[in-house]
């Protein structure tokens, strides 16, 4: 019995070392696959999808299959890219080994409706053949009218702005100057008489009114009448005086007739 167990181990082990030698090894990096697409697109269009594998090390080769739904859209062409009926094959090598890798596959919109486009089995392989890692993804497209009808609805135009333009006449007046007339000169015959003229033609000075006519009454009347109070007062001396006078004389002569 324990000969019969150190042969299996013996030739377990050889088994186990091929095994080794035929799978490839993982590299355990960080890969990721990408869709791209214009979201919507109409009846009968063909458009393009992008589908980008990266990695943190550069990308030898790639193998990748696609599923979409091939009642709404179907494959055309693309770059190391074969399928039909719903299925589309990468199958892509690099001259120019990167860390990441794009491909542009062509679709045709068929009819209606939305369709997926996944990343089914994808394998992600380095420069040396080791296997990177086996990324996914899920990307989608929808065709639809609206799109044709939001592509097609024609854009309101402003139209034209017209400047209206106005001729302007410009009109030019000729103002004429009259010529000075020289002044002829005067014979000395001339002269002299309207010098002699001159000489008799009277000068009349006008005495400038009173701007005061008014006051100058009343300045007149109150003359007029202090010096009439003035001869009152002196007459009524006078005569006051007199009467004195005459009444003296008369009572020395009564004493000298006593």
């Amino acid at each position: 019995m324990k000969v019969a167990k150190a042969l299996e181990r013996l030739i377990a082990l050889p088994c186990v070392l091929a095994l080794a030698l035929i799978v490839p090894t993982v590299a355990f990096a960080d890969e990721t696959a990408a869709i791209t697409t214009p979201g919507t697109v109409s009846p009968g269009e063909d458009f393009t999808v992008q589908v980008s594998f990266s990695s943190d090390e550069n990308i030898g080769s790639i193998k990748a299959t696609l599923d979409y739904d091939s009642d709404v859209i179907e494959f055309v062409s693309g770059n190391f890219a074969v399928g039909g009926g719903g299925i589309c094959n990468i199958n892509a090598w690099s001259e120019f080994p990167s860390p990441q890798q794009n491909f542009e596959l062509t679709f045709h919109a068929v009819s209606q409706g939305s369709s997926q486009i996944v990343v089914t089995r994808c394998s992600v392989y380095s420069e040396t053949g080791d296997l990177l890692g086996a990324p996914t993804y899920i990307g989608s497209v929808t065709v639809s009218e609206a799109a044709a009808t939001q592509s097609t609805t024609p854009q309101p135009t402003t139209p034209p702005t017209q400047t209206a333009t106005e001729e302007v006449t410009t009109t030019t007046e000729t103002t004429t100057t009259p010529e000075a007339v020289p002044e002829q000169p005067q014979s000395s015959e001339a002269q002299a008489e309207e010098e002699s003229i001159i000489e008799e033609t009277p000068v009349t000075q006008v005495q400038p009114e009173s701007s005061y006519p008014e006051k100058e009454k009343t300045d007149t009347k109150d003359d007029k009448g202090a010096i009439t109070a003035i001869l009152i007062t002196v007459g009524a001396v006078v005569i006051v005086g007199v009467a004195m006078t005459t009444g003296g004389s008369k009572g020395g002569k009564r004493r000298r007739k006593r």
